[in-house]
C-alpha cells in the first residue's frame, strides 16, 4: 500500500498544470460564458471537418487522348414503339472511313406488342415449316446453295439467314427470298409481314473507333453498294411503322459513380 502511495506520488510531481484549492478559485459569469462559447466553437468546427471529410468534390478535367487504336464503348437502350424489330438496323461510319453494318453482337432486340408488352427476342433463325432434305439430288449429304453469294467456312446455306448473309458478304440487295427455296421453305416472307404492328427495344453496347462518326439505328437492310453505304426498304418488309422513339440510356465510354448522362431518358 505505502509503495503505490509513493509512485502516485511520483506521478503527481510531474503534472505541469497545478491545481489551485477550491478556496482560492472564483466561478465568473464572464468565465461561464466563455466557457459555453468555446464549448459550442469546438462542436461547431468538428461537425464542419466532419461535413468536409464525407463530401465528395468532382472535378472537371480535359485530357488529349491519343490512343486512336482503342475502343469505345457507346451504351444504349433506346424503345421504338411503333418499329418491328425485323426492319431495323444498327450501323456505325467513322471519320477514318471505317463502316460496320447490323452491329448486333451485342445488343439483344426484344419484340414488343402494340401496347408495349414484350413478346420475346427477335431472332434471325427461325424453324422452317418443312425441314431440309436429309441427302441433295446427288445422294451426298444436304448442302444448300448460297445463290451466287459468298459461301461462308463450310460451303453451304442451309437456311435463309445464311443464304442472306451471303449476299450481304456480296454486296447485293437481298429483294426476293421468295426465289429462295431455304426462304420459302422458312416462310421468311409470311414471318416478316406478321410482324407489322410491333415495336422494338434495343439495349446493349456496342464498340467504335475514338473518332468522329455517326450511329444509325435506321429502317430497312444495310448494304455497301458501289463504295456506297446505303439503306433500303423492301417490299417484303412491314410497311407501317415510324421512328418514333424513347431514349431509356445513351451512354459513351466507361461508366465509373456519379456519371451524368444527359441524354438518359
Amino acid at each position: 500500500m505505502g509503495r503505490a502511495h509513493t509512485l502516485r506520488q511520483r506521478f503527481q510531481s510531474l503534472d505541469a498544470y497545478a491545481k489551485t484549492l477550491d478556496d482560492f478559485s472564483i466561478k465568473t459569469l464572464t468565465g461561464g460564458v466563455l466557457t459555453v462559447a468555446t464549448a459550442l466553437l469546438i462542436a461547431v468546427l468538428v461537425g464542419l471537418e466532419f461535413a468536409a471529410y464525407r463530401r465528395v468534390e468532382q472535378s472537371a478535367e480535359l485530357v488529349v487522348d491519343r490512343s486512336r487504336s482503342e475502343k469505345m464503348l457507346i451504351n444504349l437502350d433506346i424503345t421504338l414503339p411503333h418499329a418491328p424489330c425485323v426492319l431495323l438496323g444498327l450501323d456505325v461510319l467513322d471519320s477514318s472511313g471505317d463502316t460496320q453494318i447490323n452491329l448486333f453482337q451485342h445488343v439483344t432486340k426484344m419484340r414488343l406488342t402494340s401496347n408495349g408488352t414484350e413478346i420475346g427476342a427477335y431472332s434471325t433463325e427461325a424453324k422452317a415449316a418443312v425441314p431440309p432434305p436429309a441427302t441433295g439430288a446427288d445422294g451426298a449429304a444436304y448442302c444448300g446453295s448460297c445463290y451466287g453469294g459468298i459461301e461462308p467456312e463450310g460451303g453451304c446455306c442451309n437456311t435463309c439467314d445464311a443464304v442472306h448473309q451471303a449476299y450481304v458478304r456480296r454486296g447485293w440487295a437481298f429483294t426476293d427470298p421468295d426465289a429462295i427455296e431455304q426462304c420459302v421453305r422458312e416462310g421468311y416472307t409470311a414471318r416478316m409481314r406478321s410482324m407489322d404492328g410491333e415495336g422494338c427495344r434495343m439495349h446493349g453496347f456496342v464498340e467504335v473507333a475514338k473518332a468522329a462518326g455517326n450511329l444509325h439505328i435506321l429502317a430497312g437492310e444495310s448494304i455497301k453498294l458501289g463504295g456506297e453505304h446505303t439503306h433500303t426498304v423492301y417490299d417484303y418488309m412491314p410497311r407501317n411503322y415510324d421512328m418514333t422513339h424513347t431514349i431509356h440510356r445513351l451512354a459513351f465510354g466507361s461508366e465509373f459513380s456519379a456519371q451524368s448522362s444527359p441524354l438518359d431518358g
